[in-house]
């Protein structure tokens, strides 16, 4: 909360306030100050010239990948509805953030659907079907220090939890090139992803559909997958067209 305040306050007063400015404006001691300053130079969202500070181009930078995922949210949402009312099921689309899959778009398949994950949450790698899409394209170390660094929850009867296990069912689904989990997230709901990497936008994420598991059996899942990988084509092509990259799925 500290370190948002100085930022808002530098960023209303660029270059009139030094260190002792800014602790009487915040009501804070000069050393706790400092110390604050000077992990936000180091990140560069802070620059000090002489006595003052400004804002650095981290925010700038931090600015530019916000609007970048704002944009592809924007072009990605049109194929995300049609695919939804082809395959009348709910269609995901999350992206990589920190150690979990952050659900960035959803539509809503008009049956309805209780689960767990709602847009915008962050949702565990080992047993979602996104996580394990985007874990099948992270490099094997990357994909190593992600499961060792979290808690591999067991949230149902059906939950992976060994980090060995499971690169080894992700490793055994690659050839198939989609991703499906089975009452591992939620009882009685099934899911089937494919991934998205695109390393020109520095994106890695995936799309998803999901399903209760008495409408979506291995046959349903089969064909959901294939329409999957289709969206996701016609996603890169999209991309590719609105950012000028060459992304590659």
């Amino acid at each position: 909360m500290k370190l948002g305040e100085i930022v808002w306050l530098v960023g209303n007063h660029q270059g009139e306030l030094g260190l002792s400015d800014i602790c009487r404006r915040l009501h804070m001691n000069k050393t706790t100050v400092f110390r604050y300053i000077e992990t936000l130079i180091y990140l560069n969202i802070l620059e000090k010239h002489r006595d003052t500070y400004y804002l650095g181009i981290g925010l700038a930078v931090l600015g530019g990948k916000v609007r970048i995922q704002a944009e592809i949210i924007e072009w990605i949402h049109p194929i995300l509805v049609l695919l939804a009312h082809e395959v009348n099921e709910t269609v995901n689309f999350a992206q990589l953030s920190g150690n979990t899959a952050l659900c960035l778009d959803r539509v809503e398949s008009e049956r309805g659907l209780q689960m767990k994950a709602v847009l915008g949450a962050n949702l565990p790698c080992h047993c979602t079907a996104l996580g394990k899409a985007i874990l099948a394209v992270l490099d094997p170390d990357k994909a190593e220090e992600l499961l060792s660094a979290v808690e591999l929850k067991k949230m149902t009867k059906s939950t992976i939890t060994d980090p060995a296990l499971l690169m080894k069912q992700i490793e055994s689904m690659r050839r198939r090139d989609y991703y499906s989990e089975r009452e591992e997230f939620d009882d009685e709901l099934t899911c089937v992803a494919v991934p998205l990497k695109v390393p020109e936008l520095n994106f890695i994420g995936g799309i998803s559909i999901s399903g209760p598991i008495y409408r979506l059996d291995q046959d349903r899942l089969s064909f959901l997958a294939q329409r999957l990988k289709k969206t996701r084509d016609e996603i890169v092509k999209r991309l590719k067209t609105s950012f000028g990259g060459t992304p590659s799925a």
